[in-house]
């Protein structure tokens, strides 16, 4: 009997794929300084973690239509902004280049967003438990993540504000479990929730 070995696989090239491959192909060429965890603070106690980042991170977060915070416009009562900085975490830059950052909604009276139970992917603390990550994804407050340097921001204009603090309640249950909710898609969830229509 004779077995014929077919090699035209189709290769579907995802997001996930390609940042496996980013972050393997730093490695083996020596760019292993890109996949250090961000320090969420520094010794004047401030962190930046778009310094030496590649310029597709910052490229890549102003395409969508965000800036660096300015703290006096974060200061505007009523206001509603979007933020997004590099996950607190291995590779987080590298992640930042493909698209994907930690997001989390920003008010002058409550700050949060969304993560697993116990876990804060801006300051890269990690749930006492690894059932955690299979548990439905909190509301976790963010408080002061949007003054640090390093963050970038868009307003979320027409939304409700009372409403937008409702959804911003610490240990609330912010969906399901993940990746079906993550922190994009709670976002994108309370502002729609708020009146804001994509």
């Amino acid at each position: 009997m004779t077995m014929r070995c077919h090699n035209h696989f189709p290769i579907r090239l995802n997001r996930t794929a390609a940042a496996i491959a980013a972050m393997i192909l730093l490695i083996l060429t020596g760019g292993c300084a890109l996949l250090q965890r961000t320090p969420y603070e520094n010794e004047n106690g401030t962190s930046n973690p778009w310094t030496n980042a590649p310029q597709a991170s910052l490229q890549s977060v102003m395409n969508k239509g965000f800036a660096p915070a300015q703290p006096e416009q974060l200061k505007q009562q009523g206001r509603v902004w979007w933020c997004a900085r590099v996950l607190n975490m291995p590779g987080g830059r590298i992640f930042g280049a493909l698209g994907w950052y930690h997001e989390w909604i920003y008010t002058p009276d409550r700050e949060a967003g969304a993560d697993f139970a116990g876990c804060d992917s801006i300051k890269g603390t990690w749930p006492a438990s690894w059932t955690a990550f299979f548990s439905p994804m909190t509301v976790t407050e963010h408080t002061g993540a949007a003054a640090q340097p390093g963050t970038f921001a868009k307003p979320v204009p027409d939304v409700d504000y009372a409403k937008i603090q409702q959804r911003l309640q610490p240990g609330s249950r912010a969906g399901t479990i993940f990746p079906i909710t993550n922190c994009n898609s709670w976002v994108r969830k309370t502002v729609r929730a708020a009146g804001q229509q994509d």
